[in-house]
């Protein structure tokens, strides 16, 4: 189902060494470490209205102690006249249909919303388009949806988020990105040619800032 994270409950990883993979090429460098957390039980079929709301209380408390730590942190002297710069980001499986099922939950949907926090991050926004929710009537004629349940089309890719986050970790030229994104370009270039809005038409969505 649905999870907040990736990977193990918790893992560090100091960096990469680059090196080769089995074809010979040279694998891409990354300049961060990388720690994971998951968060599991999103997966809500049944009883929606009160185990998303424990989930989200969840959430909420993490994301505002690590904030908050990460604001002591700055404040004291240990790391000099250069703190560090740290980006925390959500990934999840798929989204929710927007309609409720006969159980007071939700199945399996497509588009769906990720959190991106960090002092370089250029926020208070929304990136991509909110999607159409009348499902009334006129749902037959929504393009912003696979079905009448809601199952919403995504407004940008999931390689366009990534790539962004995967770019500030240390992806710097074309030929990594189209090692580790290799549907990227032609996704682009679809977009382009079939006359997307602006948003859609570019790899990197411009979320994040270099650093300072």
């Amino acid at each position: 189902g649905s999870s907040w994270g990736a990977g193990p409950a918790l893992s560090g990883h100091p960096g990469s060494r680059g090196g080769c993979n089995a074809h010979g090429k040279r694998r891409p460098r990354l300049k961060r470490q990388v720690f994971s957390v998951g968060l599991g039980g999103f997966d809500t079929h049944t009883g929606q209205d009160t185990a998303q709301s424990s989930l989200f209380k969840q959430l909420d408390f993490a994301l505002n102690a690590f904030h908050q730590a990460l604001t002591l942190l700055r404040a004291g002297t240990n790391f000099g006249a250069t703190p560090p710069q740290t980006t925390l980001f959500t990934i999840s499986d798929f989204g929710r249909t927007f309609v409720e099922n006969s159980d007071k939950g939700t199945d399996h949907g497509w588009g769906s919303h990720m959190i991106v926090l960090g002092d370089r991050v250029v926020g208070r926004r929304l990136y991509g388009a909110f999607p159409n929710l009348d499902l009334t009537s006129n749902a037959a004629n929504n393009l912003d949806t696979v079905d009448s349940k809601g199952r919403w089309i995504p407004s940008l890719t999931v390689d366009q988020y990534a790539y962004s986050v995967a770019s500030w970790l240390g992806l710097s030229t074309t030929a990594e990105r189209d090692y580790v994104f290799p549907n990227l370009g032609a996704y682009v270039a679809a977009a382009t040619a079939n006359g997307f809005p602006a948003y859609a038409k570019t790899s990197k969505i411009g979320f994040l800032l270099a650093d300072a």
